[in-house]
């Protein structure tokens, strides 16, 4: 992946909570949707592409 993202919540969240909790966010300022899809991937649209990220490999990204 092109960008780096970085999680907008805090670092505890379990996994019963991974649907409900927060936004991510590049650091050129693109939001993803706040819930992800049953598999718990959020689609990003950016630069024309389409990113599916899975939440939970990016809590350890978290400042």
């Amino acid at each position: 992946m092109e960008e780096v993202w970085r999680c907008l919540t805090h670092i505890n969240a379990n996994k019963r909570e991974i649907s409900n909790y927060g936004r991510i966010e590049n650091f050129q300022g693109n939001i993803a949707p706040q819930n992800p899809d049953i598999q718990g991937f959020v689609s990003v649209h950016t630069k024309n592409k389409m990113y599916r990220i899975r939440r939970v490999c990016f809590l350890s990204l978290t400042l």
